[in-house]
């Protein structure tokens, strides 16, 4: 990215730029290029000398990480609108099969025909439970759920064995582990979404960040990296925030957005990843179920490792307010799943605490309707976007969705006013 020094004053004229972004994550980057390309003089300040923020991927000797665990939903909003800027990019789905681990063994997950028959995970009973809790998931109005408390849906399964592997899909698709308080509107919504298969990228996500500042970049639109610390050193008609609730309600000094800060309660997991010289048990995925714990060989599925090499993803659900690292617990899984991969190490990536979305979707205040608004209601004309805004979706759906909604605001009213 091109470089600017600080501490000048204003660098930028208001009649240069149509609206400045502040953040260039997939989200900034999105809203940029939605913008440029309609013809928006846009400028993009990333504090980072490297773009992506959450979605960046580090390659080392062939092995492409990315920051923890990442799946594109194939028809969720993110792929729908990186496939309208025209962002390249390339993955698979991951196979069908892996493993369920309890804290006495490990057995067969039913996910294929087969494995129903022949795990040993369920009684034959259990197995009858299993199949009428997966129609009813499947079948589930989660419009009729908002505002109810997750916990309240999976009250409805009477077997312990396969709430915890109901629950295990849950933890799956939404990186959520407090039913208590996630909202089973918004979780029925993403396991179903789910169900409609995820891809995992060749490369990385980085691919979606280079493809996005490409699509930016060509429609005139600058990055420039240059740390903002307020908002009256920039010049432009609009600013946009891609950034966390506290760094946006410390740029602009919002007391709407400090609440919201103060009260959100942010998604975190642990995540240890590992670059393997070869892979030593061939199946892709394993869920805990006595413990929110999560394992997948994403280089199963999408180029990130080389020939012959793996590159493998163990995680752990972390509640708010849970005062543990995992790290141990995340290695005795892989012991159990991938025995003799501490042999095998090139690379290790450990992230005791990563934030997988800043706001977890929470029944108390109605599920993805309690989300903050796109525009900052007590500075009119500041936009935030991000995985913590607006109602449409979860994850990065939700950080793309609301950058489109930004972008056709903004055109919108560039249109009525020309």
């Amino acid at each position: 990215m091109r470089q600017r020094g600080r501490g000048m004053g204003k660098l930028w004229s208001p009649s240069m730029y149509d609206t400045a972004i502040v953040g260039g994550g997939l989200a900034g980057l999105t809203t940029a290029a939605l913008l440029a390309r309609a013809g928006q003089r846009v400028l993009v300040l990333e504090k980072s000398k490297h773009i992506g923020g959450r979605a960046r991927t580090t390659s080392r000797d062939g092995f492409d990480f990315n920051v923890g665990a990442h799946a594109l939903y194939r028809s969720g909003h993110a792929r729908r609108i990186l496939d309208n800027l025209g962002v390249p990019y390339s993955g698979s789905t991951p196979p069908l099969g892996g493993i369920a681990v309890t804290d006495e063994d490990a057995y067969a997950f039913p996910v294929t025909p087969w494995s129903w028959l022949t795990t040993d995970l369920f009684t034959p009973s259990q197995r009858a439970e299993l199949a009428r809790q997966l129609i009813r998931l499947g079948a589930a109005s989660a419009s009729s759920w908002i505002g109810k408390a997750l916990a309240e849906f999976l009250d409805g399964i009477g077997d312990l064995r396969v709430r915890q592997s109901i629950e295990s899909l849950f933890r799956l698709t939404t990186y959520g582990n407090d039913p208590d308080r996630f909202d089973a509107g918004a979780s029925i919504e993403q396991v179903q979404l789910a169900l409609r298969n995820v891809l995992y990228l060749d490369g990385g996500w980085q691919t979606l960040v280079d493809g996005a500042a490409d699509v930016a970049r060509s429609h005139g639109a600058e990055i420039v990296a240059r740390r903002v610390d307020s908002l009256d050193e920039i010049d432009a008609r609009t600013i946009v925030i891609a950034a966390s609730p506290t760094v946006a309600a410390k740029l602009t000094g919002s007391e709407a957005l400090s609440r919201f800060a103060d009260t959100s309660i942010p998604v975190r997991a642990a995540c240890l990843d590992v670059a393997l010289s070869s892979l030593p048990n061939p199946r892709p995925l394993a869920l805990g179920l006595d413990r929110a714990t999560y394992l997948s060989v994403h280089s199963a599925s999408a180029k990130l490792a080389p020939e012959g090499g793996a590159l493998i993803h163990a995680l752990a659900y972390i509640k708010e307010g849970e005062e543990r690292d995992p790290r141990a617990e995340l290695e005795d899984l892989l012991d159990r799943v991938q025995p003799g991969w501490r042999e095998l190490v090139v690379h290790q990536q450990y992230l005791p605490q990563m934030t997988v979305t800043h706001a977890m979707p929470a029944a108390a205040t109605g599920g993805l309707a309690g989300r903050f608004d796109p525009e900052i209601p007590d500075r009119p004309g500041t936009f935030v976007v991000g995985d913590w805004v607006g109602s449409r979706g979860m994850l990065v759906d939700a950080a793309l969705a609301s950058a489109e909604q930004v972008a056709e605001h903004l055109l919108t009213r560039a249109r009525e006013a020309a």
